[in-house]
């Protein structure tokens, strides 16, 4: 079986409304790579030795922060999702977390850290396959 590099981009197609059956120039695609067990493993880490180092309030307070570090670096960018007031301005992780529906950033972040989801998300999966084929 052949799997993606850690490194790969995935285009993924969130499941919001009728999002992927939409037309490919209509769907909202955002690109990302996949959180490795690395990854995971240094924000465990991380997280174990802030809980044991600072009191809980500043703990939680730099593992929400390591977090969204961690979500940042995965995040590459998002299209065709229209916010009003932001209309022509390129939505970052932090823009998107902060003003896009709340079903679509979870499912982001649920997505994010599991390959089969991004696979099966991919938008290649939900594009019109042409007459006669």
């Amino acid at each position: 079986m052949k799997v993606n590099s850690r490194n790969h981009v995935y285009r993924y197609t969130p499941n919001f409304l009728d999002n992927r059956q939409l037309p490919a120039d209509q769907q909202i695609v955002i690109s990302l790579r996949a959180v490795t067990s690395p990854d995971e493993d240094d924000y465990q880490r991380e997280a174990l030795a802030n809980l044991r180092t600072f009191a809980p309030d500043k703990a939680q307070e730099l593992n929400e922060a390591r977090h969204r570090k961690l979500i940042t670096e995965k995040f590459v960018c998002v299209e065709g999702l229209e916010i009003g007031g932001l209309e022509g301005k390129p939505l970052d992780y932090d823009t998107f977390y902060a003003e896009a529906p709340a079903e679509i950033v979870n499912e982001v972040l649920r997505a994010i850290r599991s390959v089969e989801m991004l696979t099966n998300g991919e938008q290649k999966n939900f594009l019109p396959v042409p007459d006669g084929h």
